[in-house]
């Protein structure tokens, strides 16, 4: 079976075949620091050794052609993965 559309249908598509699983939760953070890197969480603050990002992530923030208003900063919503003890930042939340 092929899968279409971009990363985000991907992701719920997986997400719908295989079930629910209440090990995996989807929330979103703050930037608290961009270097080293590290989000806050609410009730903890997560580090880089426990981080993951995304290509899309480490592309924004390393372009010299993106403008830097539009880069990663402090206080940045960002959509995380959690799964146990792993965090994977998956984007950046805007505003519309």
């Amino acid at each position: 079976m092929a899968i279409e559309g971009n990363s985000y249908s991907n992701l719920l598509l997986l997400m719908k075949n295989q079930g629910y699983n209440k090990d995996i939760k989807i929330i979103i953070a703050k930037i608290k620091n961009l270097s080293p890197l590290s989000i806050d969480m609410g009730k903890y603050t997560v580090d880089e050794e426990d981080l993951f990002i995304t290509d899309r992530i480490t592309t924004l923030n390393t372009s010299e052609t993106i403008p830097e208003d539009k880069k990663l900063q402090v206080g940045d919503a960002v959509i995380v993965l959690v799964d146990e003890h792993d965090f994977y930042i998956l984007d950046r939340v805007v505003n519309l």
